[in-house]
């Protein structure tokens, strides 16, 4: 299992394979990554703020988690079985696809989601703050729950 950690991170990569490993920060961790693997359990942890730019994110039975406020910035996100978390805002902005399908997306805060398409199947997307999804194709919620706790804008074509 390998280790990544400092006080303050920033990655560059084509590829990073994290597959049951972790990388964290104590403050700010910032990453621009074409092809992300955080499958297996792998780990991506920020005590500050966590700015993720990425092509490809496999967080499949992963973990993203920021203490603070996290930006998404993604073509796909595959969060099948895994968790997102932010302490504060969760910003995911995608031009493609969420396959949140028994998985996480959660924040103590606000929840802003822009996607083509959003699979939640027994899934579950929760804000403590004001929720707005917006989602350019399909929404597929079976067995899913999407949770606001001060407000819910869903918009899908």
């Amino acid at each position: 299992r390998g280790k990544i950690s400092a006080n303050g991170v920033n990655l560059s990569a084509a590829t990073l394979d994290n597959r049951s490993a972790e990388i964290s920060s104590l403050s700010t961790l910032t990453a621009t990554i074409g092809q992300f693997d955080n499958s297996a359990k792998g780990r991506l942890l920020a005590n500050g703020t966590m700015l993720l730019t990425a092509d490809n994110l496999n967080n499949q039975n992963g973990v993203v988690s920021g203490q603070q406020g996290v930006q998404l910035t993604l073509g796909q996100l595959t969060n099948s079985g895994g968790s997102v978390y932010a302490k504060n805002t969760l910003g995911l902005t995608l031009t493609g696809a969420v396959n949140n399908n028994q998985g996480v997306l959660r924040s103590d805060g606000t929840l802003d989601l822009k996607a083509a398409s959003l699979a939640n199947t027994g899934g579950r997307v929760t804000s403590a703050g004001v929720a707005t999804l917006q989602v350019d194709a399909a929404v597929v919620n079976q067995g899913g729950q999407i949770i606001s706790d001060a407000g819910l804008t869903l918009s899908s074509a």
